[in-house]
């Protein structure tokens, strides 16, 4: 008995210490997305820049030596178009919305200090009711986590028909925006501003449809109640004729 009583702090010092090992891996984990993020967002500016700097030398090539460009109309012509798409390559990735981070809410939650005021894709399905305030709205979007507040223009919710609740599955929606931790403009709530969104996923109409068991036993009981409530009655009467 006294080997049992003093192994058992052991275990539980055993179990803090693993449990302290597994939070500081997360942690660990954490900062490698951070600093995988930053690494992709360093290898985009070097890519804009490059590509930038061989936009203008090739435009000056073409615009600042107009006689070889008449004398070899073939080569210019390549030279343009070569650089209407590039440019056109270049506007597109810098106006999709792959560039931002896609997280979930509990990454959200626990690194709030971390993605404070950057943007953010964010995905999941819109429950409750759509709160519109004048030109804008509020929307909450669960990813089956958590639920978070979303700000966006009364305009982006037109094409939401169907939100989450006991009779409907609501539509899965993707929102880019601004996250904020605490955000000074709706009390210090944690929230996202929306800046575009995308329903990928209609929801639909849920169809109530009761179990055959559960209508059977049901019924059993019924039958079974008043069956005691005649019984009972015809005691009763008994007892009052005695």
């Amino acid at each position: 008995m006294m080997r049992v009583l003093l192994q058992r702090p052991e275990t539980r010092n055993q179990r803090s210490e693993t449990r302290r090992q597994r939070s500081e891996d997360r942690g660990q984990r954490i900062e490698v997305r951070g600093q995988r993020s930053e690494d992709r967002g360093q290898k985009l500016n070097c890519f804009i820049l490059s590509s930038l700097s061989s936009v203008v030398r090739l435009l000056s090539s073409v615009f600042c030596h107009p006689s070889s460009v008449f004398r070899r109309p073939s080569s210019a012509f390549c030279h343009l178009f070569f650089v209407v798409c590039l440019l056109s390559s270049v506007l597109c990735f810098l106006l999709s919305p792959c560039y931002a981070a896609t997280l979930s809410s509990s990454e959200l939650i626990a690194n709030a200090k971390q993605y404070d005021g950057k943007i953010v894709v964010y995905h999941g399905e819109v429950i409750g009711d759509v709160m519109v305030r004048g030109s804008y709205a509020w929307i909450n979007v669960n990813d089956s986590q958590n639920a978070i507040g979303i700000w966006l223009e009364s305009k982006l919710v037109k094409d939401i028909q169907y939100t989450g609740g006991y009779t409907s599955r609501g539509d899965l929606i993707a929102i880019t925006g601004t996250f904020h931790r605490a955000c000074i403009e709706h009390g210090g709530d944690l929230d996202i501003h929306a800046k575009s969104t995308a329903i990928y996923k209609k929801g639909s109409k849920l169809e109530e449809k009761s179990s055959p068991f559960k209508i059977k036993v049901a019924i059993y009981l019924l039958i079974i109640c008043l069956t005691l409530t005649v019984i009972y009655f015809i005691t009763l009467g008994y007892r009052k004729k005695k």
